[in-house]
């Protein structure tokens, strides 16, 4: 199957013109509508050249069951910019089945030369001075199969570095931030914090396939990458004669509470100055990224993303922000010397009005001083950012003449 428009091709594509294309579906979503109740569709379509999320407003009942994640669909339709962003309006969307599917068309790659990465993780590990964790890690990682993996594996599924070689790149910047921290910080091992860096996320060539898309194995479904991970390495250190067992201990305690808190899926809190360390070297690599791929998606004069569930938060576009503010701040200037030389102007004296007893609070006890810095009232975007359906912001039925197979049945 030839694929003529990418993602990449859909953000500069007249708003105009009508496509038909085949895409992975790497989210799904079946909502209603506020007023109607009718279910419409948000999904988020990807291809090797990145991703966009996409509506369909009609004849959804005939297609929402027919495909899931992962699945293939091909879709014609038109792209709309709403809330400062683009997304696709879906008239027509049928399954296609993956025998006819060229897995490195949709498949979304890393930029960076990976053989060059993986080299700099190697120079990494021959400079390491403890000899045994230099040893483990580099029987590992000069594994040829175990490097295969490593080098095609995604750092996650959806949420940062989401693309083949994702995982690399994601560990080779932690390794960076990790010199720096190690250099800063006298108290830290950079070899131990180094050896967390680069075991941390390791379970994810076990979690998550590459195959066709991006998508969980059965035992990443049912394990997780931390339990993975941290059951390989202890295999892997007990193949090393001689090899510390409270070294061994403290590398596992570093993949078993990297993700910080209990909530957020660590068995375990960092409980050691490298494991602290690690748990924010890898929380800001990974928000940081989503940040750009968030905000690489405002267009237009917009300045604000819509709501971002990884990050908990709307982003700003920081150079639309002041490119917007050089046009419209207007600098002050300051006050005319000989206006400022001259002698004040006296008011007339009045009576200081009696002071304003404090609202009681609670059980009569006077109420505290009101905050310094109250929440900030949420921009317009945010308030918009779930209300796809509403009739102002829905976009006119997508209509074609031929009706298509939109209620074709999987194959």
């Amino acid at each position: 199957m030839i694929k003529e428009h990418y993602i990449a091709d859909l953000k500069t594509i007249n708003r105009a013109t009508r496509f038909e294309s085949t895409f992975l579906v790497q989210s799904k979503e079946i909502r209603s509508k506020k007023k109607s109740g009718e279910p419409y569709l948000v999904l988020r379509l990807a291809d090797r050249t990145g991703v966009m999320d996409a509506r369909m407003w009609d004849n959804v009942a005939a297609v929402a069951e027919v495909f899931e994640n992962s699945d293939f669909v091909e879709i014609r339709g038109r792209v709309q910019d709403y809330n400062g962003q683009v997304q696709i309006v879906i008239g027509r969307l049928k399954v296609v089945p993956r025998p006819q599917i060229d897995p490195g068309e949709f498949l979304p790659r890393t930029s960076r030369n990976i053989d060059k990465m993986f080299g700099e993780l190697l120079t990494t590990i021959d400079g390491f001075s403890n000899p045994h964790l230099k040893r483990l890690m580099s029987g590992i990682f000069r594994d040829k199969e175990t490097a295969r993996r490593f080098k095609q594996a995604p750092a996650a599924s959806g949420m940062h570095h989401a693309w083949v070689g994702g995982l690399l790149e994601h560990v080779l910047s932690c390794l960076r931030v990790s010199k720096l921290l190690a250099s800063h910080y006298s108290e830290l091992d950079a070899d131990l914090l180094a050896s967390g860096v680069l075991l941390h996320d390791f379970g994810k060539i076990f979690e998550l396939s590459v195959d066709h898309a991006i998508e969980y194995t059965d035992e990443g479904r049912l394990l997780g990458h931390i339990a993975m991970g941290s059951a390989w390495l202890e295999r892997r250190c007990d193949e090393i004669e001689g090899f510390p067992p409270r070294l061994k201990t403290l590398l596992l305690h570093l993949v078993l509470s990297h993700h910080g808190k209990l909530e957020f899926g660590s068995p375990k809190q960092p409980l050691f100055p490298e494991a602290l360390a690690l748990h924010y070297i890898d929380d800001l690599d990974s928000r940081l990224e989503m940040m750009r791929a968030v905000t690489g998606e405002i267009v237009g004069e917009r300045v604000w993303s819509q709501f971002h569930r990884g990050l908990d938060a709307i982003v700003l576009k920081k150079e639309a922000f002041l490119q917007q503010g050089s046009k419209t701040d207007t600098p002050q200037t300051s006050a005319d010397p000989a206006q400022a030389s001259s002698p004040p102007q006296h008011s007339p004296a009045r009576t200081e009005p009696a002071p304003i007893a404090p609202p009681a609070g609670r059980h009569g006890q006077p109420a505290g001083p009101p905050a310094l810095h109250p929440e900030p009232t949420p921009p317009p975007e945010m308030a918009q950012a779930e209300s796809d359906e509403t009739p102002s912001a829905r976009p006119a039925p997508d209509l074609f003449s031929d009706p298509g197979s939109a209620g074709e049945s999987r194959e």
